[in-house]
């Protein structure tokens, strides 16, 4: 079953072997920046279409997600951290039971 990707006006045809696997060639490896032992997701969408890309590009996507919702002077770490904090302040004050 030949599987096509399309990737930055590239555009491959591979075969599905038996055991599902598909390589993927050098040239789409380059333009996508993919390094041996890179975690690759695979998605579908409504229409059996599939995209892929590699965790740290995922990283990057969710990123610049988040960036649009806070500002570049926030860190959420530091919010993170200041909450459990509190947390902690809490739970020692509260009486045992």
């Amino acid at each position: 079953m030949p599987v096509s990707y399309n990737l930055l006006m590239e555009r491959v045809s591979v075969e599905l072997d038996l055991n599902g696997r598909i390589l993927i060639p050098a040239s789409i490896r380059k333009i996508a920046r993919i390094d041996p032992g890179d975690r690759i997701f695979i998605e579908s969408d409504d229409e059996g279409n599939l995209s892929m890309m590699t965790q740290k590009q995922g990283i990057r996507r969710a990123q610049e997600l988040v960036a649009q919702y806070v500002g570049p002077d926030v860190s959420l770490v530091e919010e993170l951290f200041a909450v459990r904090r509190e947390d902690l302040r809490r739970e020692r004050e509260e009486p045992a039971e």
